[in-house]
């Protein structure tokens, strides 16, 4: 008798990593907002000198929620409960009476960063020893966003970037070829593709080159050779709890060079940029969504029956368990 795979509805824990929180305009200096990450509050806060500070949500006073009347005063955020103040590192360093705050009042905090004008947070013990590389920010349009919340897992979302056998059979790409193979460096899996797709007005020829840092960051550089254009896209998985994400994906554009075949090349570059980003990222979206009714409904096998054409699945997962704590219960490699 032959065993059944294992199966669960997730693959394991929230992974470590850096995840998207916001676009970096959406926080000005002295602003704050509440978000769900990993199945808990916090607060991202910008101090009136522009630094960024992801904390918990909830002050060690009382319990009150700092998302709910709390503020901004300068380098601290303030409860508005009794008027306890917090630095970026959680330090409560002034109360609403002016005597001596309690040592053990501590905001704990995560660290945050910005990267091509986007905002990650990091989940995970201790302080993070990486943060992904964004590449070259010159001569690109800031990113238009678009998200979605729905079942899902950054490992499965991540998992497709090297599922080589589901581009056709889901995205109706067609002449797919590898480039280069899937590698492995630290937190980072790196791969490179092409393919083309058949349109209602022609073909699409592509290839885009992928970086997975995490689970919760993949940049695809893509170079369009049907109109001689370059985007980026990212796909960035964000966990709201478990088995929840919000899905967001950018769109980001390069200015086109004037030799190129680019048919927006002679508009000014602010209508280009916002005209081109604005499509794309409404195509790209399309592209996504295609994946949702096969993640809301399938389980995750420990050990699947990979087949020869699927793509470097099981080197992925290999990959993948670094980001897992080591007391929790680690994908299995197949």
């Amino acid at each position: 008798m032959t065993a059944l795979p294992l199966r669960a509805a997730i693959p394991g824990p929230t992974p470590e990593g850096w995840y998207y929180l916001c676009r970096e305009v959406e926080l000005r200096p002295g602003q704050l907002r509440t978000l769900r990450l990993a199945g808990e509050e916090w607060v991202l806060w910008r101090s009136a000198a522009g630094s960024l500070h992801l904390q918990s949500a909830w002050c060690p006073h009382l319990g009150a929620h700092l998302g709910h009347g709390g503020r901004v005063e300068g380098e601290t955020v303030v409860c508005p409960f009794h008027g306890f103040a917090f630095d970026g590192q959680g330090s409560c360093v002034a109360n609403g009476y002016g005597t001596r705050p309690p040592r053990q009042a501590h905001l704990p905090s995560r660290p945050a960063v910005a990267l091509h004008g986007l905002v990650f947070g990091w989940v995970g013990a201790g302080e993070p020893n990486w943060r992904p590389d964004p590449g070259e920010v010159d001569g690109w349009s800031p990113f238009r966003i678009h998200s979605w919340e729905l079942r899902g897992h950054p490992q499965e979302t991540s998992e497709n970037s090297v599922d080589v056998g589901h581009f056709a059979h889901v995205h109706g790409y067609v002449q797919v070829q590898t480039l280069q193979a899937a590698q492995a460096q630290g937190p980072l899996l790196s791969a490179r593709y092409s393919f083309e797709k058949p349109l209602p007005w022609g073909r699409l020829r592509e290839e885009i080159d992928i970086a997975v840092w995490g689970l919760g960051y993949s940049r695809v550089e893509v170079r369009d050779h049907t109109f001689g254009a370059r985007f980026r896209l990212m796909v960035m998985p964000t966990p709201l709890e478990d088995d929840r994400i919000r899905l967001s994906i950018g769109i980001a554009v390069q200015d086109p060079d004037r030799a190129s075949r680019a048919p927006w090349r002679f508009v000014p570059r602010w209508i280009a940029r916002g005209l081109v980003s604005r499509i794309a990222l409404r195509f790209y979206a399309a592209d996504v969504e295609r994946d949702f009714r096969i993640w809301k409904n399938k389980s995750w096998l420990a050990r699947p029956a990979l087949a020869e054409g699927d793509g470097p699945i099981g080197r992925f997962r290999v990959w993948a368990r670094q980001f897992y704590p080591s007391s929790a219960s680690e994908p299995v490699l197949p």
